[in-house]
């Protein structure tokens, strides 16, 4: 199965922005000049251009463009790791100790709470 036109359009914006070919500050090609050169609607390009909004690769400025971004946001943005997680993954040998267990009975009002 093929992948999507857009998908194709996001690529080739990526690749021309990860060269350097259009740095940062620089606004990127018109969505009219990406539909005449693709082939396709200007839905189909504001959906690549959605994409990389959400990458953090461009912002879109009305009357102006869309720009490409200084410092690119991770890729890993709304993403949330547990602390354990987290320290395995920059290399940290994580542990757990207990230090204590005990039982202890709910009072009057935690009881009504748990049904």
């Amino acid at each position: 199965m093929s992948e999507p036109i857009y998908i194709k359009i996001e690529k080739y914006l990526k690749e021309l922005i990860d060269s350097g070919e259009i740095k940062q500050g620089e606004i990127l090609p018109s969505e009219n000049k990406l539909c005449e050169k693709f082939n396709v609607t200007r839905m189909t390009v504001r959906s690549a251009f959605n994409n990389l909004v959400k990458e953090g690769y461009i912002t879109r400025k009305r009357g102006i463009g869309s720009i490409v971004l200084a410092n690119r946001i991770s890729d890993n943005i709304g993403t949330i790791e547990g602390y354990t997680k987290e320290m395995i993954n920059k290399g940290y040998n994580v542990t757990t100790k207990l230090i204590s267990l005990s039982i202890v009975e709910a009072d009057k009002n935690m009881k009504n709470k748990i049904v």
